[in-house]
């Protein structure tokens, strides 16, 4: 497999095998394409969870009187979870 991009991005989509098209398409995504959450995350969000470590979101999708988060994971990889129970927090980009 071909390395496909530098830092935790390109970290995690070489260890992601049969999920890459998808996630690639999420990447692909505006802001506004991304469910009726705007304001929650979108494709390319780097994430920080309590216990799963640092992440990058896959997609975030309108479930009931919530939203599902589906985050790729450094050594974890891909879980869904609700965002109301999640406790995700943003990590700033990297600059430079």
């Amino acid at each position: 497999m071909s390395y496909l991009g530098g830092g935790l991005l390109g970290y995690v989509l070489n260890g992601l095998g049969p999920v890459l098209p998808h996630l690639q398409e999420a990447l692909s995504l505006s802001r506004g394409q991304v469910a009726a959450y705007p304001t929650l995350y979108a494709a390319g969000d780097r994430v920080q969870h309590r216990v799963f470590g640092e992440g990058v979101v896959v997609s975030c999708t309108p479930k009931d009187n919530d939203a599902e988060v589906v985050v790729a994971f450094v050594n974890l990889g891909v879980k869904r979870l609700l965002a109301s129970l999640a406790g995700l927090e943003r990590v700033p980009s990297r600059s430079g």
